[in-house]
């Protein structure tokens, strides 16, 4: 789809191979900012914004990774009139729709007019069926550009596995009651998170709507310690035995702020965010 010096618009904060596979196809990745002010929400505005000649494709994961944030069916409608506008294909990364909390509902380009020209929808079965280690997944793409898809196939995997195709029926023919109950749990410890982190000072952060990830903007705290994200976390996993991920291993607008995964027990969750309070504690009353 991309094209030398042809570019890719792609969401800052989020996946890191979003940027590096628009580098792979010799394309120029164009980050758009999530920003927490606005619930880390895309902006069609913003993105009308970004858009040149040279625009080829947009990248959009709802709900996003490291965000929570889920995307609406009128933003959708925006974003595929611009693509219409425009001329550019949406890639929509679907990987996390089935992890929706507080009633949200998934929508994708597809169910909106003229969708289906010009989207590619990718997904898989890491996070519906807890099958990460299998590497198995999908995609749907306009049929013009089948032959590309085809090529890059045949030169990166040839194909999946027999055995993890096999697993991937017996997920999608099996029972579907534990992936609503997996959803169901994960907005527990979700809940349990944010009530927590409501306790702690010195932060911001939007309630994530899907996904198991929870954004926070230490920016307070990192300017009372002169330190970057980066050399923050590594603070917190030395002296306090609290593990985050550093907002810029997931973009540019990521500095400033530090990724929690809920993705674990509610024991644990309670004891890291724990830690992590008695560290700002000590920090801003320093």
């Amino acid at each position: 789809m991309v094209d030398e010096g042809e570019e890719v618009l792609y969401p800052n904060p989020g996946y890191p191979e979003y940027e590096a596979a628009a580098y792979f196809a010799g394309g120029k990745p164009v980050p758009y900012k999530l920003a927490v002010e606005n619930d880390f929400r895309i902006d069609p505005d913003r993105i009308a914004e970004l858009i040149t000649s040279k625009t080829k494709l947009l990248v959009i994961n709802s709900p996003e990774n490291p965000c929570g944030s889920v995307v609406t069916r009128e933003e959708l409608r925006a974003l595929v009139e611009l693509s219409e506008d425009h001329g550019f294909y949406i890639l929509s990364d679907e990987i996390y729709r089935p992890i929706l909390f507080d009633g949200e509902k998934h929508h994708s380009p597809l169910e909106v007019k003229g969708g289906l020209d010009r989207v590619v929808i990718v997904d898989g079965f890491s996070k519906r069926y807890a099958m990460t280690g299998w590497r198995i997944g999908y995609a749907l793409v306009p049929e013009e550009i089948m032959p590309q898809v085809f090529t890059l196939l045949n030169v990166m995997t040839s194909c999946p596995n027999s055995i993890s195709q096999r697993a991937a029926l017996a997920a999608l023919k099996g029972p579907q009651d534990p992936v609503f109950r997996m959803a169901r749990e994960y907005e527990k410890r979700r809940n349990i998170a944010v009530e927590r982190l409501s306790e702690v000072g010195g932060i911001k952060f939007a309630k994530p709507r899907g996904a198991f990830y929870l954004m926070i903007d230490v920016r307070k705290v990192l300017g009372k310690l002169r330190k970057n994200s980066e050399e923050f976390v590594k603070m917190l996993i030395e002296k306090y035995g609290v593990a985050f991920l550093h907002g810029t291993a997931l973009g540019s607008y990521g500095e400033g702020f530090i990724r929690m995964s809920f993705a674990t027990s509610e024991e644990e969750i309670i004891e890291g965010i724990e830690r992590f309070k008695r560290a700002l504690n000590d920090i801003l009353s320093s």
